[in-house]
């Protein structure tokens, strides 16, 4: 059988009985008989490294696999990410409404606002929404409610969104503060969105996103 050596199965040079790694290349090496006689030691050391392999292999695509299902398969769409700046009262309430698994951008907080992180296109749904949140800054409720008053006849669109119940609810929070410029309603898990096209069109592009699904940007 030949003297025992640790033999390294990379590049296959002999090592002390007991060793664990090679003292040439510094691999993991297996013990197993030296190579001189019949070729056994070399046939070994083949069959050691191919299930070595196989064995990476499958953790490695396991690891992929995994990745794949974070959040969809988002791993394989380029991302941004970009911080928005808003009231405390706002941030807070968008922030609910996006932090849902289901959701597909990954939202935080900041002590600015809150951190969107998605595609290019979800990341600028929430722009255009931020937008609508803050174009209207009124001094005080009476001046939102006469801002209210002229811009309501530009609230030529009327929508009803079907979402989960505490979706709808996160949604009709967001949309409820008096200084934007919208009309809404909720009816259960149903929102009904009084705007102009513009920002209607804002509102679904944001639906689309909370259903899981690609903003339409048309």
């Amino acid at each position: 059988m030949g003297t025992t050596v640790a033999q390294c199965t990379i590049c296959r040079a002999a090592n002390p009985p007991h060793a664990r790694f090679c003292c040439t290349c510094g691999q993991p090496v297996y013990r197993a008989p030296s190579p001189p006689r019949g070729g056994m030691g070399v046939g070994l050391a083949i069959v050691v490294l191919m299930a070595g392999v196989f064995a990476s292999v499958c953790v490695g695509f396991g690891a992929m696999h995994y990745a794949r299902r974070d959040r969809g398969i988002r791993t394989t769409v380029p991302q941004v990410q970009r911080s928005f700046v808003l009231p405390p009262a706002k941030a807070d309430a968008l922030y609910e409404l996006l932090r849902p698994s289901s959701v597909r951008v990954i939202v935080g907080r900041d002590d600015d606002g809150v951190y969107i992180r998605g595609t290019i296109d979800e990341v600028e749904s929430i722009d255009v929404l931020v937008d609508l949140l803050t174009r209207e800054r009124c001094a005080h409720q009476r001046d939102c409610g006469e801002r209210m008053d002229e811009l309501r006849p530009t609230f030529d669109t009327t929508r009803r969104h079907k979402l989960t119940g505490a979706t709808a609810r996160a949604l009709a929070t967001l949309l409820a503060f008096e200084d934007v410029p919208v009309l809404v309603s909720r009816q259960s898990s149903k929102v009904t969105v009084e705007a102009s096209r513009d920002d209607q069109a804002t509102v679904r592009r944001v639906v689309d996103i909370l259903r899981g699904n690609r903003p339409r940007m048309d």
